[in-house]
Order: C-alpha cells, then structure tokens, then sequence
C-alpha cells in the first residue's frame, strides 16, 4: 500500500502523554480525519486533536500514556494511505506530486525531496 506523510511527531506536550504534533496538511487539523495513521515500523495511532499550540498541535494518540513514551516518539514520521484527500467537496488525484512543507512526494519517486 502506498503511504503519505502527512505529519510527525515533534516531542511531548505536557505530562500526561500528548504529543506535539507538526502537520504537513494544508488545514493543520486535518490530521486526524485521516486518522488511524502509521509509523514507518508498522504502529498505528488513532490521533484525537486536543489544541492548537506553536508551531503545531497538541494531540492524543492511542497507545501512549506518558510523557516518557511520547519523548520516546519524537522524530517518528506519520503516514496515511495514499487514497484520494476529499474535502470541502474536492479531491486530489494522488498521482499528482503533494507538497507540504517545501518537501514532495510523488508515487514515481516515493521520497520526500527538497
């Protein structure tokens, strides 16, 4: 199955677990209406967004409980299956290239350049 990032993880948030969450999606929020998102290991998270904060979002993910085990995620690279994006009525083709954040994914080369 093909997989685009569509986030990371940046650190924890607080103490009870959140994560900060950097979004690579045009509306920052969207995130996790394309939840349960992956790791490149496998794992898979739902995401409930909690706040707004700097530079991202705080957000819930299942699995994680501690502020430990959330710094223990930091860097991890969240993907959702390469399935047309609906919104607000629109849809993009997937194999068109998709950018965020000044860094491409097309499926003829399926890493992100710069």
């Amino acid at each position: 199955m093909d997989l685009v990032c569509v986030g990371a993880i940046a650190g924890s948030f607080g103490v009870k677990g959140e994560v900060r969450l950097k979004s690579f999606c045009a509306e920052p929020a969207a995130i996790g209406d394309y939840a349960p998102l992956t790791d490149e290991a496998g794992r898979s998270f739902d995401v409930t967004i909690t706040r707004a904060i700097k530079n991202g979002l705080s957000a819930r993910l299942s699995g994680v409980a501690s502020k430990e085990a959330a710094d223990a995620l930091r860097g991890t690279r969240l993907f959702a299956p390469a399935r047309p994006f609906t919104g607000a009525g629109l849809t993009t083709n997937i194999t068109t290239p998709i950018c965020w954040d000044l860094r491409c994914w097309t499926p003829a080369a399926p890493s992100w350049d710069r």
